[in-house]
């Protein structure tokens, strides 16, 4: 017989384990994306129904906005209510933006549903990416691989699993979005089951005022990866918004599936390069994965330029290959530098900086294209990246390799484990409970 705390009595019925927690984290972390990427190969099917592109690109911008409210006004939520029902809300948001787009007749229809999917995108880093990092114990680097990646990991599966499904005809457009609204909402029910890593604190109008955070000790990381993610994003949202052309023009298809198969080019080699680039230092991984980048991504223009589908789809993979290199390599130069209080205003940073520049990029590229070819669009995205390229190599040059720096988390950071062993003199028979 051995005795036990109440709250470690309760922790043991009621909690997922620790490592189980973090596969449920990085799975819902995924699977948000993957709920936002569905509906990009399916936008065929809605111009059939009467939907043109300035709708189109009206949902994009709106997409874009909520995700970037999201990041700013909810990424610090999880320091609040915990990263356990921050997660779970993300998920839930998610879910609605699916139940939304089940049956598409409108434009305002299609705007609601990608206005709720870009808010969950935007809740979802700050919680579930501090969620993982939090429960990864030895598992690091896989964290660092799955923070850094998981947008170009659930984006392109998601929309390669809508177009398939849809294509082969096993399921419907509203079927499929039924189908990830009941996923969503079953993660949602694993979640709320998982090990919390943060005590609640604070008042709730402080963590939801508008904030940027920026820790001291991680400043150039945080540039780093910021450079990281605005170089490399805006690129995967002209295959978002131009994919179809794209497989119209070089492979002269209007096949659901290939439409998506091109938009997953960009990303579906990430998780790759991010796993390769644990054979490497953290700032060797950043340094070679923009550089490898920026010359993929001058490949996959020149292809485009002269109508090489071979060359574009090479070019668009390798893209996918270095962007996880570089990734994983600056969210290794910064979480060890980040305390656990500060990661999920450090995360929603980084991602609100992204998604800002694909905004920017979107609405730019919108403009150019009403007077120029998609030749010239695509130009001028790459142009972006390639100024956004060299700067993040001047930092990652420049900035100390952070990999083995020490984490120096807060005293209330992590939940306290009581351990109580029994003695002579004992407490209050309230006080214990039997295993």
């Amino acid at each position: 017989m051995s005795f036990t705390s109440p709250r470690r009595c309760n922790r043991i019925v009621t909690s997922l384990p620790r490592g189980a927690t973090f596969a449920a984290a990085a799975a819902g972390l995924i699977f948000v994306f993957m709920i936002s990427g569905a509906p990009i190969p399916l936008m065929n099917v809605y111009r059939e129904r009467g939907l043109g592109t300035t709708d189109f690109a009206h949902a994009s911008v709106l997409y874009f906005v909520a995700a970037a409210l999201g990041l700013l006004c909810l990424g610090r939520l999880s320091v609040w209510c915990g990263r356990r029902w921050a997660s779970v809300a993300a998920l839930l948001v998610g879910s609605a933006g699916c139940v939304m787009m089940v049956d598409v007749q409108s434009a305002a229809d299609l705007a609601l549903g990608r206005g709720l999917q870009g808010l969950a995108c935007g809740m979802a880093p700050g919680a579930l990416g501090s969620w993982i990092v939090d429960s990864a114990g030895p598992r690091g680097r896989l964290s660092a691989v799955v923070t850094g990646s998981a947008p170009m990991i659930g984006l392109p599966l998601g929309a390669l699993a809508s177009g398939a499904l849809v294509e082969s005809g096993l399921l419907s457009t509203q079927s499929v979005f039924v189908l990830l609204a009941v996923l969503a909402v079953a993660l949602a029910v694993l979640l709320a089951w998982g090990t919390e890593t943060v005590q609640h604190r604070g008042a709730v109008l402080a963590v939801l005022r508008p904030r940027l955070t920026v820790p001291r000790s991680a400043r150039r990381p945080l540039a780093v990866a910021m450079a990281v993610l605005v170089a490399t994003w805006p690129l995967g949202s002209f295959y978002q918004a131009y994919g179809s052309i794209v497989a119209a023009d070089l492979l002269g298809s209007g096949s659901i599936l290939v439409a998506g198969a091109i938009f997953a080019s960009i990303m579906i080699l990430n998780p790759v390069g991010g796993s390769l680039s644990g054979l490497i230092s953290s700032r060797a991984s950043v340094i070679i994965g923009l550089s490898g980048f920026g010359v993929a991504l001058a490949v996959a223009m020149v292809a485009l330029w002269h109508g090489s589908a071979v060359v574009f789809t090479v070019g668009s993979l390798s893209c996918g290959l270095f962007q996880g290199a570089g990734a994983t390599g600056s969210m290794r130069l910064l979480l060890p530098r980040v305390r656990p209080a500060d990661r999920a205003g450090a995360l929603a940073t980084i991602y609100f900086v992204a998604f800002g520049s694909v905004a920017v990029c979107s609405v730019a590229g919108g403009w150019v294209a009403t007077g120029a070819s998609l030749k010239v669009v695509a130009i001028c995205y790459a142009t972006f990246g390639w100024l956004a390229i060299l700067g993040g190599v001047l930092l990652a040059v420049r900035g100390a390799d952070a990999e083995h720096a020490p984490v120096d988390p807060p005293a209330d950071a992590l939940l306290p484990v009581r351990t109580v062993v029994p003695h002579v003199n004992m407490p209050a028979k309230s006080d214990w409970c039997l295993n």
